[in-house]
């Protein structure tokens, strides 16, 4: 009798999932990994926990996606040809497989998408730094003088093939830069798929701070600078002269209101009509109440 089928289909859908890396071996996209005990190679870890999803020959590197195989060979030569791979793990909520490579005088982040086997180069990846539909990255990238700036970069959908779009630098209008001043990013927490808060440090006699940015109309917008005093921490970007208009969209309202809604008001017989819900916001002691209809401001009123 021949059982060859009943055993090789639950052995070929082992192979294809991946494993998590356990707690104590973080994958260094996750949050979690700030708050894990500090570990200098995560491969070695992985290794110790009997990790299927990548092997080492040599100088070899083999990672195992789910329909195939990727490989790094280090180059371990003096001067600007030194390269080495290590694998840093699977991160189950992006879908990656992380490996992290280190140059002569650089390191970056390799990303592998587990299903389709695309990969991306995201130098400097942060914390949580990819969103939670998988369509960005946020980077921070050493830079001369002024610590770490702040990158982000698109990824194509998944599955799709073809050339990424460039990188694009949010420094300049999400970041300070100056004598006295340094922000530099730290990590990433996304609220949704384009709105992300940033957590900046701000030198080693100050606190850090955080800052919102918002995807709208295709750029990434700040709700202030990071690292400044009260009087100059103000919205970078503020939708329409800063004022109210029909048709603004929610997350236009939180930055020029400075934050989300402090409360939500609905009425049972919206349940049954148009998606309308009244959120609220907090204005010189005053409640300002904002009607949105499919998420865009049809009136507002104190």
């Amino acid at each position: 009798m021949w059982v060859g089928p009943i055993f090789l289909a639950p052995m070929l859908a082992c192979a294809a999932v991946p494993q998590p890396n356990p707690a104590h071996c973080p994958v260094p996209l996750a949050i979690e990994a700030l708050a894990a005990p500090a570990t200098d190679d995560i491969e070695a870890c992985l290794k110790k926990v009997g990790n299927r999803n990548f092997s080492r020959k040599g100088k070899t590197l083999t990672i195992h996606w789910g329909g195939g195989v990727q490989t790094y060979k280090d180059k371990p030569v003096d001067g600007e040809g030194y390269e080495a791979f290590r694998y840093a793990g699977y991160d189950a909520r992006s879908g990656f497989h992380v490996v992290q490579g280190t140059g002569y005088e650089w390191t970056w982040t390799i990303l592998i998408d587990h299903n389709g086997g695309q990969t991306y180069s995201a130098q400097g990846a942060l914390p949580g730094s990819v969103s939670p539909d998988r369509r960005f990255v946020f980077s921070g990238l050493s830079e001369q003088g002024c610590g770490k700036e702040l990158y982000v970069d698109a990824l194509l959908p998944r599955g799709q093939k073809g050339k990424t779009p460039e990188r694009v630098e949010l420094s300049e209008r999400v970041g300070v830069c100056r004598e006295g001043t340094t922000s530099v990013p730290q990590r990433v927490d996304w609220l949704d798929a384009e709105r992300a808060r940033i957590t900046w440090s701000c030198g080693d006699d100050r606190p850090i701070d955080q800052t919102m940015l918002v995807r709208i109309n295709g750029q990434w917008q700040p709700d202030r600078l990071p690292c400044h005093s009260a009087t100059a921490a103000q919205p970078a970007y503020v939708p329409n002269n800063g004022k109210l208009a029909v048709g603004m969209s929610v997350a236009e309202v939180e930055v020029l209101l400075g934050g989300d809604a402090q409360g939500y008001q609905v009425d049972p017989l919206d349940y049954f009509g148009k998606k309308r819900l009244t959120r609220y916001w907090m204005v010189k002691s005053r409640k300002l109440l904002v009607d949105f209809e499919n998420d865009q401001v049809i009136a507002w009123r104190y």
